[in-house]
């Protein structure tokens, strides 16, 4: 029986530094593990910022308008400013935020008179801006552009502007949210390079003459050189 006994405790023993051994092994292992995966992280923010540049942050963006069409002034004013290529990445209609407003169950049962309802004058309800570097990427099945991609670095930059009903009792366009900062250069040089930008507008003081090169049947480089010579355009 005592030979037995000190069998049994024997065993005993051993199973139990075969299991602390392979909890040493596991805490090796998981230690091991997420250390790879720091370090993955750190390479991969590393080779981001090394494909585009260090951080930019640039000044805000006025915080309040009195109608679209002036906010879309002050934008325009505002990336030429900035040297920012500013886009629109999200809408959500007056209908749509009117029909929400309508299932709060603080309105429901009142009548239209009652609840804050957005005039459909002041179409759209809200805009999201983002920097044209920080489009999401999408799937190719989604039958939307692809060309997004090509300048894609997940910019965080974006500006969240609503209408409300502002403290005066007036209704206005309002600055929800807002992220001034870049993971990619701006530069002048980076801004003149957008295609859009580059692109003579159909107002400018140019195009009589373009018209005119145009249906003399001017070559390519005759009408760049002609945009070149007399403006800032880069073509």
């Amino acid at each position: 029986m005592a030979r037995t006994h000190k069998t049994a405790h024997i065993k005993a023993q051993m199973a139990e530094r075969a299991r602390q051994e392979e909890e040493a092994r596991r805490k090796v292992v998981c230690a091991c593990i997420r250390s790879q995966r720091s370090q993955a992280l750190q390479d991969a923010r590393d080779s981001r910022a090394s494909q585009y540049g260090p951080h930019a942050t640039t000044e805000a963006f006025k915080a309040q308008h009195d109608s679209w069409s002036l906010l879309d002034v002050s934008l325009q004013e505002y990336m030429e400013a900035t040297r920012q290529k500013i886009v629109i990445a999200e809408v959500i209609h007056v209908g749509r935020r009117n029909a929400d407003l309508c299932k709060q169950v603080r309105f429901l049962g009142l009548q239209d008179s009652e609840i804050p309802l957005v005039p459909d004058k002041w179409e759209p309800y809200q805009r999201k801006y983002i920097c044209t570097h920080g489009w999401k990427e999408r799937e190719r099945s989604t039958g939307k552009r692809t060309s997004h991609k090509l300048r894609r670095t997940e910019c965080p930059f974006q500006m969240l502007d609503q209408v409300v009903m502002r403290r005066c009792g007036t209704w206005g366009i309002v600055m929800k949210r807002k992220v001034y900062s870049h993971n990619h250069p701006v530069s002048d040089g980076i801004y003149r390079s957008y295609p859009d930008i580059r692109q003579v507008p159909v107002g400018s003081a140019l195009m009589p003459g373009i018209e005119l090169l145009v249906d003399a049947d001017a070559g390519t480089s005759s009408i760049y050189n002609y945009i070149r010579e007399n403006s800032n355009h880069r073509v």
